[in-house]
Parts: structure tokens; sequence; C-alpha cells
């Protein structure tokens, strides 16, 4: 049965049902039929809807979306130990850490596409922090996981070897594979490949008077990658080990790259930077474009102010208030997801330190 909500159905519930729950349970084939699905599903609390590409399924509780957000929110606490703190009143107190000789200071960064990310903001980094690395975090947008044009791919080969003619034809770099205790290096099509490392299923299908089908039409392989000979080159430790254009950007400078998890936009703080913004633009904007375009520079400096340029030509950067909660705020939710606590414990801690509810106006607040 399909894992995805957005793809399960009633046919495919009486074929789960019928062939493998019923004989799992009785030792007997099933033979319920799906208007006696439909009756129970009714009883069960679900109702009939047209499926529609607008609808939203929310996968905060997928098994692999919580499996990656607790991986990631303990390696950033083991980041966290080499970064600065905020302190005071108006978070004006920067609390610098004492590091071990030779380790590096993190400082964090935030979202930038391919070229910026090269040409503006590693340099940029490196030039305002001389000596630290950089953690650059990206959300999971699909373009965020895009490739490089000669990244080793699967997906973008064809089965036979092919000559390369065209200029703007992409060349794919040369993968390698295990001989031994030597690497030997490759570049040509799937079959040319798995055959050339003694992999490949074609004569054994061959024998049996069948026909190794090409792709078998399914995301995921099957336990062993045998399923076709795409599946089977994918899971080979040269393709698997293959990077996002991003990732291999920001490592190959000496910085770090993590994307948030799915879902859990309360790890990330430039998500309340932008909320803190269009909180002031419905306040204050009369809902032209005009306006929104002129105001916008003066909304998003009021959550992080802009250095201000004195009378003797030099520049005073005022505190970044807001910003320093946030980072804060956040950082409150990623410690409790490393500490393996679920989304209403999350909540109900981190309102400890950032919510304030008064019973009266001559007691403290609960939280004090």
């Amino acid at each position: 049965m399909t894992t995805k909500p957005e793809k399960r159905s009633i046919q495919e519930l009486a074929i789960r049902v019928n062939m493998v729950i019923i004989p799992q349970a009785l030792g007997v084939p099933g033979n319920i039929s799906m208007s006696v699905l439909r009756n129970y599903m009714h009883e069960w609390g679900f109702m009939y809807r047209r499926h529609k590409k607008d609808i939203y399924f929310d996968g905060h509780e997928r098994l692999d979306v919580v499996a990656y957000r607790q991986e990631w929110a303990y390696e950033m606490m083991k980041l966290k130990k080499f970064m600065d703190n905020y302190e005071g009143e108006e978070e004006d107190v920067v609390v610098s850490l004492e590091l071990p000789d030779g380790a590096p200071k993190i400082v964090m960064n935030s979202d930038n596409l391919h070229k910026q990310l090269i040409d503006d903001a590693i340099p940029l980094f490196e030039n305002l922090h001389p000596g630290c690395q950089a953690v650059f975090l990206f959300d999971q947008s699909s373009n965020h996981h895009a490739y490089a044009s000669d990244a080793l791919v699967a997906s973008r080969l064809i089965l036979s070897d092919k000559d390369l003619f065209a200029d703007k034809e992409p060349i794919m770099k040369e993968g390698w594979y295990m001989d031994g205790n030597k690497r030997v290096w490759t570049a040509l099509g799937v079959q040319s490949i798995l055959e050339g490392r003694s992999l490949g299923l074609w004569d054994k299908y061959k024998k049996e008077g069948k026909y190794w089908k090409t792709k078998c039409g399914e995301k995921e392989p099957n336990d062993d990658a045998t399923c076709c000979p795409f599946h089977m080159l994918e899971a080979q430790p040269d393709f698997k080990e293959q990077k996002c254009k991003l990732p291999e950007a920001v490592e190959d400078a000496g910085h770090i790259c993590m994307f948030y998890p799915k879902y859990y936009c309360e790890t990330n703080w430039i998500e309340r930077y932008w909320g803190g913004a269009k909180a002031i633009s419905r306040q204050e904007c009369n809902y032209s474009f005009a306006s929104l375009r002129n105001n916008l520079p003066s909304f998003l400096n009021r959550i992080s102010p802009a250095p201000i340029e004195l009378e003797d030509g030099s520049a005073f950067q005022p505190t970044p208030t807001k910003i320093r909660q946030f980072y804060k705020r956040c950082w409150r939710y990623i410690e409790a997801y490393s500490e393996l606590k679920d989304e209403k414990e999350n909540h109900e801690l981190v309102a400890k330190f950032t919510s304030r509810r008064f019973l009266s106006h001559r007691r403290t607040g609960v939280h004090d």
C-alpha cells in the first residue's frame, strides 16, 4: 500500500485487506467487497471527497520527517557549542564562548541561491568573519536540492552508451566503483556501467526466458535494488554519495551546509523575520503596491535595523534585538526537538520562555 495519503484509495484498501491483512490473520484469502469497506470507513470517521491538486497534506508526524528532524536537531545542538549567544534586556550583550585551540567560531547564515552563494555570500562572509566557519541553512525547496549539470544522477542516463556531439550537451563526471581496494573510474551508459562492475541481471533473465525491465516504474527500489537497472545504479556508492550543488559549493569552500526539516518553520528564524515585517505592513500599509514598494525597506529595518551613518562619516549599527530574540526562540525549539520531545511538549516548553500570562495586575506572570 502506498504510504502517501494523497495516493490512497478504496481500491487499494480492498487489495490490502483481501491480499495481506486477512490472509495473515486467518490464513485464508479475503473476499471483502468495496461496498462493505465503504460502510466500515464511514463508521471509522472517513468521508468522501474529490481529490484535487491543491489539497495540502500535513507531514509533520511522517516517520521520515520526524527521524530527519531529530537527527538535524541533534547535529545543530553540537554546532551551537561553537556559536555566540545573546543576553540582556535588549539582547545587546554578546556572550562569546571559549573555544578549544584550533576550533573555529561558527556563525549562522541563511538562504541563498547557487550563484549568489559562490559569487556573493561566501566571499562576503569570509571578509566579515575571517577565520570563522559558516553554517548555511536552506529550506527543503526542490530548487535547493537541484544537482549540478555533471552530477552522477542515474535518471539522466540512457541504457546504452551514447556519443556526445552538441556543445551544450552536459557531460556527466566520471563515476567510480571498488575493484578490491582500488577505485575504478567510468563514464558510460547504464548497462555498460553495471556490466563493468560485474553487476546487472540481463544474463539471468535471458536464461529464464524473461526480460529485465529497463525501468520498473516505481519511485522506490525493492530491498536489494534489483527491480531495474536504474535503481541498481542509483544504489551504487558513487551515485549515493552524489550531493546537490548547494552543499557541494558550501562544503568545497570549507563551510557547513544543512537543510531545515520539512514542515517545521518554528526552527527557522528568518520566517519570524518575514512574519514580523508583514505584521507591521498590515498595520501601516494602505494595501496598494506603490505604498508597499516604498515602505517595505522601513518595515524590514524596524525588525532588523540598518546601520546609521554618523556625522563624522562612520556608521553605527543598532542592536538587532528582534532578530536575536527570534534566534534564541528558534534555538529553544531545536533543543527541545533534540531531546526527542513531541510538538505539544515543545510548544509548552518554549511558552515558558516566550509567553507572559498575568492573572491580575498585582501578581507576577504564571511563568515568572
